[in-house]
This record gives structure tokens, C-alpha cells and sequence, in this order.
């Protein structure tokens, strides 16, 4: 059996260059899939049942059901119609970087957040256990960099997640029973709200006209400051702290700070930060990887 996909699009609509999947023949235990697979699965999905939440994000307070159970009951369902899924091989992406749209608050734009992520595209295999009938599946997930999370950790979880959304289309797991999943949580702060809440006010609110003054007395001009010292540009300073941070949680600490200024400076100079960036916290990780290696292996010793 051969079959080929490609991937142009994230799910956030950015543009990925295309890959190709090329599947070569089964091994012999394993033969196309057939009327015994699907009517497993078709006989699986007929005792699919809502999954309860077993898991709330404290920070942005909504409860959610988490992998590992979609995971487990998706599991029990699949040896019960004696089938088995697994993931054969995955993909890592190259880089991919989006910008979320620009917020104004109180008449003032700020730009938006940017995110770096990677996609993950995994191959699953769907065996019927009696038969030996084989279907192939490719199914892309994102991993996404975060603050304090290195990519190891990133793309660790978007394994995990990219498996449970799988099953739940193989299954048709239905979503729950009310609107907290993942394309329909609401993740906005109570900043945001109030960002939102204060823009709609200062729209409303009637515009004043503003007393005139009077006419004060002229005063002695004052004498001459002498010159401050000419201030560092921003592109300079952020340069120097990333030359000079050690640790990637200061490289974490400088990329957040940098996404809330990114708007001061130029493109190209924004551009350069971002590659010396990447390059540095790619060292910095690598450095702290063979640490914990050697650390490893003399306690090992």
C-alpha cells in the first residue's frame, strides 16, 4: 500500500513547507484494511460515551478533560473491539512564527504576542488484531514554545495531545457538555476584559472641551541643563543581555520582555534579535543537556 500527504497550512493558518509521507508495502503479518477493521471500529464507536473533565487550569479557571483520560477510555474501547492503534513514527517541523493581532487600550495599540512553534506530524497505525488488516494515518499537532517550557517539553506534550485528539476522531469521541473545549474555552484574562470594558467606555463617553487657560506672568528663562548622556538604543541593550545571560530561564526572562517592546524597534533590527536569539538559547540548551548528562552517568559511576 502507498499513499502520500502533504501539509501546507498550520492550524493557525501559517504557512508550512510541504512534506512527503511515502508508506512502503505492509510486512507480511499485516494486510490492507478492510471489512473486519472497520467493522471493529464501527462497532467501538457504538459504545462512545461524553468523557468526563477530570482536570481545571486554575489560571484562567475552566475545567477541562485532559489527554491521558481520552487516552485510557479510548484504549478500553479499542481492545474490547480487538483493535490496536499506535504511533509508528513523527515528524519535527521547522520553525514557524505567528503574530496575534494588535490590542488597543485607552487609545494606545499594542502589538501583539508572537509565537514560535514547530509541527509535529505523527503516523499512526490501526491494526486489526484477528485479521492483520492495516490502515495508516498522518495527523499534524503544533508544539509551542512557551516561557519556562524548552522545546523538549513543548513537543513532549504536543505528542501527548496530538494522540488524544487522534483517537478522539478515530472514535468520534463527542466534545462535552459545555463550551470549555479547546477551540471554544475562553483563555482571555481579567486584563483583557477590562481592556475591553475600558475602550467600549472611552468610545461612549462624551468628549470634553478642555478649559482655556490663563495667561500666566512670563518667567526668567531657566538656565541651561547640561546635556544628558546619550540614552543606549533598545536593539543594543537587548543584544547585550542576551550575549550575556548563562541560563535559559534568563534567555526565557529576555524573550518575554523583548515581545512587549517588539513594537520599538525596526523589522530587520527586530529580525537579527530573534536569530541571535534562537542561536544562543539552542547553545544554552545543549550546554545544560550535556550537564545533566554528565551528571547522569557519575552518579551512575
Amino acid at each position: 500500500m502507498s499513499e502520500e500527504i502533504k501539509v501546507t497550512t498550520s492550524a493557525s493558518g501559517a504557512p508550512i513547507p510541504a512534506g512527503d509521507w511515502n508508506y512502503k508495502e505492509l510486512p507480511p503479518c499485516h494486510k490492507p484494511a478492510g471489512a473486519a477493521l472497520y467493522t471493529a471500529l464501527n462497532e467501538a464507536c457504538s459504545h462512545v460515551n461524553r468523557v468526563g473533565k477530570d482536570g481545571r487550569n486554575e489560571h484562567h479557571g475552566y475545567d477541562y478533560t485532559s489527554a491521558e483520560a481520552i487516552i485510557e477510555y479510548s484504549g478500553k474501547l479499542l481492545a474490547d473491539a480487538g483493535v490496536v492503534a499506535v504511533r509508528t513514527t513523527y515528524d519535527i517541523g521547522p520553525m514557524i512564527k505567528d503574530q496575534a493581532p494588535g490590542k488597543v487600550w485607552n487609545g494606545k495599540e499594542t502589538p501583539g504576542q508572537w509565537t514560535f512553534m514547530r509541527m509535529i506530524t505523527c503516523t499512526y497505525r490501526i491494526t486489526h488484531a484477528e485479521t492483520g488488516e492495516t490502515e495508516f494515518c498522518v495527523h499534524p499537532f503544533p508544539a509551542v514554545l512557551t516561557s519556562g517550557k524548552p522545546w523538549d517539553k513543548s513537543i513532549a506534550g504536543a505528542l501527548t495531545t496530538s494522540l488524544s485528539y487522534f483517537l478522539r476522531d478515530l472514535l468520534r469521541i463527542p466534545r462535552a457538555d459545555c463550551p470549555d473545549t479547546m477551540d471554544q474555552r475562553d483563555d482571555r484574562t481579567e486584563a483583557d476584559h477590562q481592556q475591553r470594558r475600558d475602550n467600549h467606555a472611552q468610545q461612549q463617553a462624551p468628549k470634553k472641551q478642555a478649559p482655556k487657560k490663563k495667561a500666566s506672568p512670563k518667567k526668567k528663562a531657566a538656565p541651561k541643563k547640561k546635556p544628558a548622556k546619550e540614552a543606549i538604543p533598545l536593539d543594543t541593550r537587548i543584544n547585550t543581555a542576551i550575549d550575556e545571560a548563562t541560563t535559559c530561564k534568563k534567555m526565557d526572562s529576555i524573550s518575554e520582555h523583548f515581545n512587549k517592546v517588539r513594537g520599538d524597534v525596526t523589522k530587520e533590527q527586530a529580525e537579527a534579535i530573534d536569530a541571535k536569539w534562537f542561536k544562543k538559547y539552542d547553545a544554552l540548551l545543549a550546554k545544560e543537556d550535556d550537564n545533566d548528562t554528565a551528571q547522569g552517568n557519575e552518579a551512575t559511576e
